[in-house]
């Protein structure tokens, strides 16, 4: 996946002379430290959860919150198979992007019970508030 300098601006096509454009250069600590964020989930996977997971669940929190540009952005180029793993996964990550007061204890324990560590599900958590986030910020 190719790794913009800014994301959001790319996405959202914003004009380098726009004031908007102005306005995140007054903000650049906010700008600078999404990007990093955006850098830090999605430069590299690990054995916890590999980078292709992360892109096919990033993508899917895109879907829903109807911002298709970064869906397809994450979308991943190889297929994955509705493992259990995954289907895990996609549960968890509807139940924060939809009714993030609902998850309970039990819902940690149906992901480690279908092979996710602790690492991972902290990591998969974090994935889809940035993603959520990244949604508003295209949504306006």
């Amino acid at each position: 996946m190719n790794q913009p300098d800014d994301l959001i601006a790319t996405l959202a096509d914003i004009d380098p002379d726009s004031e908007l454009a102005h306005a995140r250069q007054t903000r650049h600590a906010a700008t600078q430290h999404a990007q990093g964020s955006y850098t830090l989930l999605f430069s590299q996977g690990d054995e916890d959860f590999p980078l292709a997971e992360r892109r096919l669940l990033a993508a899917q929190v895109a879907g829903w919150h109807a911002q298709p540009g970064l869906q397809a952005h994450y979308q991943p180029q190889e297929s994955l198979a509705g493992s259990v793993r995954i289907n895990a996964a996609q549960a968890f990550a509807h139940r924060l992007t939809f009714e993030p007061v609902t998850a309970a204890p039990a819902h940690l324990e149906a992901l480690k019970q279908a092979g996710w560590s602790l690492r991972g599900i902290v990591t998969l958590a974090q994935l889809v508030a940035f993603v959520s986030f990244q949604s508003r910020l295209l949504a306006g």
